[in-house]
């Protein structure tokens, strides 16, 4: 059993602010016990214009002074950080990447995001097209831990559950969703989506949201949350920064798993 711990934020354009608001809430979540900590999507940068996020990307393989600050807040505060996503830089691409960190400031995986947000909302009062800044990522991506098997997404990959089965299918047994839903999607879907797919998978799935306005009159969701294999939310947080905690039991889930074979039902 571990316990695990996702950090909701209302971050702005400035990295520095950013980074002292997340140290801030790590060493909440460190003292509640936290082994593991999920920060949301855009968690260091929320730009005014579209496109500015691409200015701040780091080589991925080499890294730089934000990719290095988070090192730093891992080993520090003594926990797996999961940096929910932070622009990078690989063969001359960029990419929407989240950031695997051991609780020794070691790099040690990453997922670029594979579906890009290019969508106008219904009411057609906001217009998203993050392809025009990214490229989409091709790998499906699962981590070993000493906690266990851990499967990575971002944001609107929530929307594709043949992704979240291959994660199932590399022994995924919790399911890392960092995000900054909007508001109106958030509203509409959110938690439906995020128990639908810790039920469809048997997993828990751990959710880090950003939440309230940000720069350029953009405003998040928030409702940052922990699920469990059935679809029981086990904490939430609605609104305001902060920490999101609970336990992740592999023996609930392999007893789930047992008793109710319903992966193992499956016909293609």
């Amino acid at each position: 059993m571990s316990k695990i711990s996702a950090i909701q934020l209302n971050s702005t354009n400035y990295i520095e602010d950013n980074l002292k608001v997340i140290d801030y809430q790590l060493k909440i979540a460190k003292n509640q016990g936290a082994e593991l900590v999920l920060l949301p999507e855009n968690c260091v940068y929320m730009g005014e214009a579209r496109g500015q996020s691409k200015a701040i990307a780091e080589p991925l393989s080499e890294g730089g002074k934000v990719m290095n600050a988070f090192s730093e807040l891992a080993y520090k505060n003594d926990v797996w950080l999961i940096v929910g996503s932070f622009p990078t830089i690989e063969n001359n691409t960029t990419y929407q990447t989240l950031l695997a960190y051991n609780n020794q400031g070691e790099c040690i995986s990453h997922y670029h995001k594979r579906h890009l947000f290019d969508v106008t909302l219904p009411d057609e009062s906001e217009s998203y097209c993050e392809s025009d800044i990214f490229s989409h990522g091709s790998e499906v991506k699962v981590v070993h831990t000493p906690m266990g098997e851990i499967g990575f997404a971002i944001c609107y990959d929530l929307r594709f559950p043949e992704h979240f089965r291959q994660l199932v299918d590399k022994g995924a047994e919790l399911l890392l969703l960092p995000a900054a839903f909007t508001y109106a999607t958030g509203k509409a879907h959110w938690e439906i989506l995020l128990r639908a797919r810790a039920i469809e998978n048997q997993c828990y799935i751990l959710a880090a949201a950003q939440v309230g306005k940000h720069p350029g009159n953009r405003e998040t969701w928030g409702h940052s949350m922990l699920v469990n294999p059935w679809g029981a939310i086990i904490d939430s947080l609605a609104n305001g920064q902060g920490v999101v905690m609970g336990e992740w039991d592999k023996n609930l889930l392999q007893h789930q798993r047992k008793i109710f074979p319903a992966l193992l039902h499956r016909r293609s």
